[in-house]
C-alpha cells in the first residue's frame, strides 16, 4: 500500500515500509514523500 505524510508517521514501528522518494501528487504545491506499506510486524 503507497501512502505518504500523516498516515506513513502513524505506522511509524508498527510496520515494515519502504521509502520511495518525493513524487507531485494533483493538488499539492510541493513534492510529498512518498513510501510503500509492505506490511505490519508482530
Amino acid at each position: 500500500m503507497l501512502t505518504s505524510g500523516r498516515p506513513a508517521a502513524a505506522v511509524d514501528g508498527l510496520a515494515d515500509v519502504q521509502p520511495l522518494g518525493e513524487q507531485m501528487l494533483r493538488g499539492m504545491g510541493r513534492p510529498v514523500p512518498i513510501v510503500n506499506q509492505i506490511g505490519l510486524r508482530m
